[in-house]
Protein backbone atom coordinates (compact mmCIF):
# COMPACT_ATOMS: atom_id res chain seq x y z
CA UNK A 1 0.00 0.00 0.00
CA UNK A 2 1.48 3.25 -1.13
CA UNK A 3 0.57 6.26 1.02
CA UNK A 4 -1.90 8.58 -0.66
CA UNK A 5 -2.82 10.95 2.18
CA UNK A 6 -0.99 14.18 2.89
CA UNK A 7 -0.32 15.50 6.38
CA UNK A 8 -3.30 17.88 6.40
CA UNK A 9 -5.64 15.18 5.12
CA UNK A 10 -4.37 12.74 7.76
CA UNK A 11 -4.80 15.28 10.57
CA UNK A 12 -8.35 16.13 9.51
CA UNK A 13 -9.29 12.46 9.30
CA UNK A 14 -7.82 11.73 12.73
CA UNK A 15 -9.66 14.63 14.38
CA UNK A 16 -12.95 13.87 12.61
CA UNK A 17 -12.69 10.11 13.15
CA UNK A 18 -11.86 10.22 16.85
CA UNK A 19 -14.48 12.93 17.43
CA UNK A 20 -17.12 10.74 15.82
CA UNK A 21 -15.99 7.72 17.85
CA UNK A 22 -16.13 9.69 21.10
CA UNK A 23 -19.52 11.22 20.27
CA UNK A 24 -20.91 7.81 19.34
CA UNK A 25 -19.89 6.29 22.65
CA UNK A 26 -20.98 9.34 24.61
CA UNK A 27 -24.46 9.50 23.10
CA UNK A 28 -24.81 5.73 22.79
CA UNK A 29 -25.46 5.63 19.06
CA UNK A 30 -23.83 4.09 16.01
CA UNK A 31 -21.86 7.19 15.05
CA UNK A 32 -18.69 5.48 16.29
CA UNK A 33 -18.98 2.94 13.47
CA UNK A 34 -18.74 5.72 10.88
CA UNK A 35 -15.79 7.36 12.63
CA UNK A 36 -13.77 4.16 12.93
CA UNK A 37 -12.82 3.75 9.24
CA UNK A 38 -12.10 7.47 8.97
CA UNK A 39 -9.68 7.28 11.90
CA UNK A 40 -8.08 4.08 10.57
CA UNK A 41 -7.38 5.67 7.17
CA UNK A 42 -5.84 8.64 8.97
CA UNK A 43 -3.57 6.37 11.00
CA UNK A 44 -2.59 4.24 8.00
CA UNK A 45 -2.07 7.17 5.63
CA UNK A 46 -3.85 5.25 2.88
CA UNK A 47 -7.42 5.62 1.64
CA UNK A 48 -8.94 2.87 -0.55
CA UNK A 49 -11.34 5.33 -2.20
CA UNK A 50 -8.44 7.61 -3.18
CA UNK A 51 -6.57 4.56 -4.49
CA UNK A 52 -9.56 3.43 -6.58
CA UNK A 53 -9.85 6.83 -8.24
CA UNK A 54 -6.09 7.34 -8.52
CA UNK A 55 -6.12 10.43 -6.29
CA UNK A 56 -3.36 11.39 -3.88
CA UNK A 57 -2.77 14.29 -1.49
CA UNK A 58 0.59 12.90 -0.36
CA UNK A 59 3.50 15.31 -0.79
CA UNK A 60 6.12 14.07 -3.18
Amino acid sequence: MKRNLGSTDKALRLVAGFSMIAAGFHFGNILWAFGLPIAVTGIAGWCPVYAFFGKSTHEK
